[in-house]
């Protein structure tokens, strides 16, 4: 079951969470690095902004192309002001 907020972990596993227990969800959950899920409308993976520039697993887009077609949102708009980290799947190049 999918949420407005959560995180997938590098397997692809959803961890519902409130807008404001993200951190708190991240610390519990495994397989990190994760990525956030934040409002219904924006998908970040911060890991990439590290010196690693470490991108999503398949598995972690996959989750999210799900998420996008449960809740009818659009892959290009719930990542683009989170983009670089998504760059494979999005086409920018």
């Amino acid at each position: 079951m999918f949420t407005e907020n959560g995180i997938i972990n590098t397997l692809g596993q959803f961890f519902s969470c409130k807008r404001t227990e993200h951190i708190a969800t991240r610390l519990t959950s495994p397989s990190p690095p994760h990525v956030m899920v934040i409002g219904g409308d924006t998908v970040m993976f911060e890991d990439f902004y590290t010196c690693d520039h470490t991108i999503p697993t398949q598995a972690q887009y996959e989750t999210v192309m799900d998420w996008c077609a449960a809740t009818g949102e659009r892959f290009e708009d719930v990542t683009d002001c989170w983009r670089e980290p998504w760059r494979k799947w999005r086409g920018d190049d």
